[in-house]
């Protein structure tokens, strides 16, 4: 039986159901004195609630993104299914506390095997999956209105590198507007970073740089929201050490840095 811990912020998943797991050097020095200390917290919140999956209902081996809405009380799961359809897969404290198939699966989304997923809330009830055309290799989001129920095509976004991994969140900006940005690789190797323009109503390229990185890397992006930080994208180098870059509302991108050690990266061209 799988667990789902259900919190108000997406989950990304990335391969049969790893999240990222970190050596405790990796970790801020602060939840790294706290863990050797002893003095850590309970992993499951009481005023949280934990879902148990049926196993038998999600294929093994494929990758997962996962978004949960009104205090865990619906949660969406996205992922490949037969034939690698995109699907997905629904639990509603509404509809007797269970997990069922919506009607995703009917749109015939075929994604290539090596494709990845991200979902973001880009507003109440709404909610957009990004992936990547399997012909073309672009990623396109797909958005479902959360009043018709109804999911609708967006444009393409930009070409990736085939099996890329997505990553996407939505932050505010200084005048307290809403914008969508997603983290990738491109097919030169780099990563990079694409957010919705609302000037201009359309996508447009980031300043996040970091360079070439290892093929396929796994990245992930949170929102802080911390002081002047307000976005934390993570990979991993050749190496596969953690690395990670922060966005500064004043001072933009800092240099990468590896988590277990001081010295910056700097690999951008």
């Amino acid at each position: 039986m799988g667990y789902s811990v259900a919190t108000d912020h997406y989950t990304q998943l990335s391969q049969p159901l790893n999240v990222f797991c970190y050596d405790i050097i990796d970790l801020p020095l602060a939840e790294r004195q706290a863990i050797e200390s002893g003095n850590t917290p309970s992993p499951i919140p009481p005023s949280l609630a934990v879902v148990p999956i049926p196993p038998s209902d999600l294929i093994p081996g494929q990758p997962y993104a996962c978004i949960s809405m009104d205090n865990g009380k619906e949660i969406r799961i996205y992922s490949l299914g037969p034939g690698n359809i995109l699907q997905e897969y629904t639990y509603s404290s509404k509809n007797g506390s269970s997990w069922c198939f919506s009607g995703l699966q009917n749109l015939k989304i075929i994604l290539d095997p090596t494709s990845t997923l991200a979902v973001i809330r880009a507003a109440d009830n709404y909610i957009i999956v990004y992936y990547q055309d399997p012909d073309s290799d672009f990623i396109r989001p797909l958005g479902q209105n959360g009043e018709t129920k109804d999911w609708g095509q967006g444009p393409t976004i930009t070409k990736a590198l085939k099996g890329t991994y997505i990553a996407a969140v939505r932050c505010f900006d200084s005048n307290g507007l809403a914008h969508s940005r997603i983290y990738y690789q491109g097919p030169e190797l780099h990563l990079r970073e694409y957010y919705f323009d609302r000037s201009r109503k359309k996508w447009a390229l980031g300043d996040f740089n970091p360079g070439k990185q290892p093929r396929r890397t796994q990245i992930t992006a949170e929102v802080v929201g911390e002081g002047d930080v307000d976005i934390t994208v993570s990979w991993r180098d050749k190496e596969g050490r953690l690395v990670n870059s922060s966005h500064s509302k004043t001072r933009g991108w800092d240099l990468p840095k590896r988590m277990s050690g001081p010295e910056p990266l700097d690999g951008r061209d």
